[in-house]
C-alpha cells in the first residue's frame, strides 16, 4: 500500500506542478518546460522533479535556472493546491546535466553498467541517390520525437518533418498513434517526390496506441517504395520503434513487420535521425 501511496503522490505532485508552470509562472523562460516525472522519497520529505526542456542548451539552461528560482512559490503553491497532504521540499540538485536529445537523457538517467551503442557506416544501407534526392522526410506522431530528429540534422533547412500529432492535424480525428491515416497519405506522397531520399518515421506502442502500428503502416510503406522505383529511384526508410516487449503490440513482431518490408531500424529516434542524415552526406555511399 505504501508504494501506491507514493505512486498516486508522484503523479498528483507532476499534475500540479505542470499545471502552476503552464498557467501561474508567469517567467518566459520556462515556457519550453514539460514535467515528465516527480520521485518522492519514502517519508514524503523530499521531492527530485525531472523536466525536459525542449529549446536549445542556452535556453534549456535559462529555463532551469528559472525553475530553480521559484522553488519557494512551488513549495507554497503545491501545499495549499494538495491540502497540506504534499510535505515535500523541493530541493536543488547539485551538478545538473542537460541533455540535448532523448538518447542522452536515457544515458545520464541509466545506471553506470549499462551499454549503448552508436552508429557505424556498417547501420547504414548502400545505395547511390539521384541528383535530386537530397532531402529526408520526417513523418511523426510523437511531437517531442519529430523535434529531437530534426535538431540532428547536419542541415535541417534542406529537410521536411511534419508532426502528425499536432493540432492542426487531429481537430476532427483521432490522434495519429492511433489513426495513421494521414501519415499514411503522406508516406504515399513522399514516394512520388523526386527529392525525398531518405523517409524516417516512428512507430509508438502502448496502451492506447494502435493495436498493430507496423502493419498499417505497411501498405504505404511498399507502395511509396514502388512509386520511387518506377520512377528510377531508391526510397530508403528508416524507423525506430518505441516500445518495450511488455507492450500489447509485441515489439518484436513489429519490427520483424517493418524488416519485412526492408526498413532499416535503429535503436533509437537520435541514431535513426543521425543515419539519415549521414546517409545524405554520403557516408554509405
Amino acid at each position: 500500500m505504501a508504494y501506491k501511496r507514493t505512486d498516486r503522490i508522484n503523479a498528483l505532485l507532476r499534475h500540479e506542478l505542470q499545471r502552476l508552470i503552464q498557467q501561474e509562472v508567469k517567467d518566459p523562460r520556462v515556457g519550453f518546460a514539460t514535467v515528465t516525472g516527480v520521485e518522492t522519497s519514502p517519508d514524503l520529505r523530499h521531492a527530485r522533479v525531472f523536466v525536459s526542456v525542449l529549446a536549445g542548451e542556452d535556453e534549456a539552461r535559462a529555463a532551469l535556472k528559472a525553475l530553480q528560482d521559484a522553488r519557494k512559490y512551488f513549495r507554497h503553491e503545491l501545499a495549499q493546491r494538495t491540502d497540506g497532504v504534499i510535505g515535500a521540499r523541493v530541493t536543488a540538485l547539485e551538478g545538473v546535466q542537460i541533455a540535448s536529445n532523448l538518447y542522452y537523457a536515457a544515458r545520464l538517467a541509466a545506471s553506470a553498467r549499462a551499454t549503448w551503442t552508436g552508429v557505424s557506416p556498417e547501420d547504414l544501407p548502400r545505395v547511390r541517390l539521384g541528383e535530386q534526392q537530397r532531402q529526408v522526410r520526417g513523418l511523426y506522431c510523437g511531437g517531442t520525437l519529430c523535434h529531437e530528429a530534426l535538431a540532428a540534422m547536419a542541415e535541417p533547412a534542406l529537410h521536411q518533418f511534419i508532426d502528425f500529432g499536432d493540432d492542426q492535424y487531429t481537430r476532427g480525428r483521432a490522434h495519429p498513434m492511433i489513426d495513421p491515416t494521414l501519415r499514411n497519405h503522406a508516406i504515399v506522397e513522399a514516394g512520388g517526390d523526386p527529392r525525398v531520399a531518405v523517409l524516417l518515421l516512428d512507430f509508438i506502442l502502448g496502451l492506447g496506441a494502435h493495436v498493430d502500428p507496423a502493419g498499417a503502416a505497411l501498405p504505404a510503406i511498399r507502395e511509396a517504395q514502388a512509386k520511387a522505383s518506377t520512377d528510377g529511384r531508391h526510397l530508403t526508410v528508416i524507423a525506430h520503434v518505441v516500445g518495450t516487449d511488455h507492450d500489447p503490440q509485441d515489439m518484436a513482431r513489429q519490427e520483424a513487420t517493418l524488416r519485412s518490408a526492408g526498413v532499416h531500424l535503429l535503436a533509437s529516434n537520435y541514431h535513426a535521425a543521425v543515419a539519415a542524415s549521414l546517409l545524405l552526406e554520403g557516408v554509405a555511399a
